[in-house]
């Protein structure tokens, strides 16, 4: 169940755990046209589906622009644009926190 919640499209997914946990996200952006300060656009990669397809862009042109040029050279599908979510992009270190402890290996 907790790897189903980082699946962005399902409806119980990480944001909806933040949000239930009290802890601050980044804003939602409504959709493309929406785009009015720098944003992120998350979505799976076209063929390596558990990477990422992640990009930015500064408004709706841009967006378009990057869409084409991502989707003509492989890197995103067309038919993940529907399900990608755009959020604000927060400046700041980028870093992907993982963490495993096993009681098997002593540290």
């Amino acid at each position: 169940a907790l790897l189903r919640i980082e699946e962005r499209t399902e409806r119980q997914n990480y944001y909806a755990l933040l949000e239930a946990a009290g802890i601050r996200a980044p804003r939602a952006v409504a959709g493309p046209d929406a785009i009015e300060r720098l944003s992120i656009v998350k979505l799976p990669h076209a063929t390596r589906r558990l990477e990422r397809g992640f990009f930015t862009a500064a408004s709706p042109a841009e967006y378009r622009a990057k869409v084409d040029r991502l989707v003509a050279r492989g890197t995103i599908a067309a038919a993940d644009l529907a399900a990608a979510r755009i959020e604000e992009y927060i400046l700041g270190p980028v870093f992907n926190f993982n963490y495993f402890f096993s009681p098997a290996r002593p540290p």
